[in-house]
């Protein structure tokens, strides 16, 4: 029985207006002027960051430190967190699970914030999965969500991911599908890559300096100072400030010195972070950014597609904004969508304006009205699932007596 989907305007947010594309427009071509203005100044920034590179890959307290860090990282195991209780006690048989995307420890904070306008959807347990600068292999992952489903008594499950933590959701959502008896009523993406190419032009070059620090410095994806020196370079916005002028030398002595004062802080406070023990190791964000350029979201939804022809169907919701700085959600809802739709699966989209990619927890209002929005279509959408589910289970069990007969 075809369960082939109609893209109605009810079960889609209304796309932004043309003003709206116009300052979508102008934002890219802004973009690239600054792109090409950081180009002119960044030389010295990249230097500074190479040069720590370098020294500090030749020195036994950096072999120490790799070691160590070795060391910590086979010990560490990913989890799942118990947050919070459901609205309704009597969906306690069910859980959402939330993942946060680069650059991220766990999904904690995420889920307290988000968590609750999430259950307007569809209502559980709230959970977080913790990375914990463990390797992200799918077979760890899935081991945990099963027996965090086991310990909980949950059958239904709904997962939500925030940017490259769609991956990991849509990744594990096709996993539990097609390998446990588990239903997943929905799994909600936001701002998510359709992979490598959903990304911006500025975040394809950080993913590629990753993969270049991995393949030509000796114990990078392992090594604390490392990780410094990068995020010297990432943020090397912080301490290249100012502009040169020709011939005005005590204005250029005034950018030189107010921007080693910036280095410095700037330096300091990575330095801080990079030896937080719950702050992402250089090691996770490899593999995080091996996430992204390793996705296959046409092959996950032919997984989800073919364990659905037993089970129940889940919904794929995508969460996007007007002007994503650092994921190309219009393209990437776009490649969402084809791929649901060509393996029958529902598919919603909807649009949260004014939204920032890397500050989420400043648009919590604005998400809330979202969800409260699709609330409706999307609970409408998984009963109609369930229905489907259930009718098929009659017809199958119909055959199996007449068969015996």
């Amino acid at each position: 029985m075809s369960k082939r989907v109609h893209h109605t305007p009810e079960n889609t947010f209304p796309a932004p207006i043309p003003e709206e594309a116009d300052v979508l427009e102008a934002y890219v071509q802004l973009d690239e002027k600054l792109e090409k203005k950081l180009k002119r100044r960044s030389w010295l920034s990249q230097k500074i960051a190479a040069s720590a590179l370098i020294i500090a890959s030749i020195g036994t307290p950096y072999w120490a430190d790799v070691e160590s860090n070795r060391a910590e990282q086979a010990a560490a195991e990913v989890s799942i967190n118990f947050i919070g209780d459901p609205i309704d006690e009597a969906n306690a048989h069910k859980a959402i699970i939330l993942v946060d995307g680069f650059n991220t420890f766990d999904a904690d904070y995420l889920t307290k914030i988000i968590g609750p306008a999430v259950q307007q959807l569809s209502d559980g347990k709230l959970m977080s999965l913790g990375y914990n600068n463990a390797l992200l292999g799918r077979e760890s992952i899935l081991k945990e969500i099963l027996n965090m489903a086991k310990e909980n008594d949950i059958d239904t499950l709904s997962f939500v991911g925030y940017s490259m933590g769609g991956i990991v959701a849509i990744e594990a959502a096709a996993d539990v599908v097609s390998k446990s008896d588990i239903n997943v009523n929905l799994i909600t993406p936001m701002h998510t890559p359709d992979g490598f190419d959903g990304l911006r032009p500025n975040q394809k070059k950080e993913l590629g300096f990753i993969q270049l620090l991995a393949d030509w410095v000796p114990g990078a994806v392992d090594s604390s100072w490392i990780r410094f020196g990068g995020e010297l370079y990432f943020y090397k916005d912080n301490y290249t400030k100012g502009t040169f002028k020709d011939w005005d030398v005590a204005n250029n002595i005034e950018v030189v010195t107010d921007n080693i004062g910036r280095f410095g802080r700037t330096a300091s406070s990575i330095w801080e972070t990079v030896n937080d023990p719950e702050h992402a190791s250089m090691k996770l964000l490899t593999e995080q950014g091996f996430k992204i350029g390793e996705f296959d979201m046409s092959r996950e939804m032919k997984t989800i597609a073919k364990a659905s022809e037993e089970k129940q169907t889940p919904l794929l919701m995508y969460v996007r904004m007007s002007n994503d700085a650092l994921v190309n959600d219009e393209g990437s809802s776009e490649g969402f969508r084809q791929d649901a739709y060509d393996n029958d699966i529902k598919f919603y989209s909807y649009y949260v304006p004014d939204a920032i990619h890397s500050q989420y927890y400043n648009s919590v209002d604005e998400y809330t009205r979202m969800f409260d929005l699709a609330s409706l279509s999307i609970k409408q959408g998984i009963q109609d699932e369930a229905a489907k589910h259930a009718f098929f289970l009659v017809n199958q069990q119909e055959d199996a007596t007449e068969a015996t007969d």
